[in-house]
């Protein structure tokens, strides 16, 4: 039961006080295998439909390299008229900028922001929409990874890909979670299947004032028993999970497989107990 009316496909999740948004979350990682940040889809949160994880996540992982100063803040200062203190102006003018130039220095080699996401992998709920595919192109992301197909969105990532493959930077690549091993993609696909079959019968929602939610609505399925039992499912395999290659790794400077699955367990108890449900991401 929610407060408007009642959510029949449900019933196990306990009460349902207040709609916070719906179940799509977004997560980078980068070359070596380390989470870099996570983000939710919050248009609900903040009434827009542009909120999406995938964008929001990419906003969020440009603000962790920090903001370079702004020129306008070191502009030179006048000196000061007469004898010492005009000396000492000057020094202080050569002193600062050496060190302007030296920071110059250090700002030009640092990767640029056409280039400091080339090997980042961005793991997602649901097939992208034309929006996040774009933004994740533009921010160079190397590959997307989707959950679950989104038959609304046409496939849009694998278009803006075919149509980039020839480009400097091209599109991310996307990969169904399906090809690397991950059985939640199948599930997930075969469930909405059922949902669409049968809302129509079984709405999803019932207003109190008797309305009835029969869209087949991806976002709604994302809400249903079925769809949290997969992903809880998911949560219980990696807190279960052994690695048959512990020590492997794909190359001199990524963690070892062993590292890689410590490090998401340690990440995935820090989203559980700071990432909540429904606020801004902190």
């Amino acid at each position: 039961q929610g407060r408007a009316g009642k959510y029949h496909w449900r019933k196990r999740l306990g009460p349902y006080r207040t709609y916070i948004g719906h179940n799509i979350a977004s997560i980078a990682v980068n070359v070596r295998g380390e989470v870099m940040a996570f983000d939710f889809n919050h248009n609900d949160l903040f009434n827009s439909s542009v909120e999406h994880a995938e964008a929001r996540l990419i906003r969020h992982v440009f603000s962790l390299s920090g903001l370079d100063k702004a020129e306008m803040l070191n502009l030179p200062r006048l000196p000061v008229q007469g004898g010492l203190l005009n000396a000492l102006s000057k020094m202080v003018n050569i002193v600062e900028t050496i060190i302007e130039n030296m920071d110059d220095s250090y700002r030009s080699k640092r990767n640029k922001y056409n280039t400091s996401l080339r090997d980042v992998t961005i793991y997602t709920s649901l097939e992208s929409c034309a929006q996040c595919s774009g933004i994740m192109a533009l921010a160079y992301v190397k590959q997307v990874v989707f959950l679950q197909e989104d038959p609304d969105q046409h496939c849009i990532g694998n278009i803006l890909y075919n149509l980039m493959d020839k480009a400097e930077y091209p599109a991310p690549l996307p990969i169904p979670a399906g090809q690397i091993g991950l059985t939640a993609f199948a599930n997930l696909n075969k469930k909405y299947k059922y949902f669409t079959d049968h809302v129509s019968k079984r709405p999803f929602f019932t207003h109190r004032n008797g309305k009835k939610d029969c869209k087949p609505s991806i976002t709604s399925f994302l809400c249903t028993d079925e769809a949290y039992r997969i992903f809880a499912n998911g949560g219980s395999k990696l807190n279960n999970m052994s690695c048959k290659f512990p020590t492997w790794k794909p190359s001199a400077k990524s963690l070892t497989n062993k590292e890689v699955l410590d490090h998401v367990r340690n990440y995935f108890r820090y989203a559980i107990a700071l990432g909540n449900r429904g606020t801004p991401f902190r």
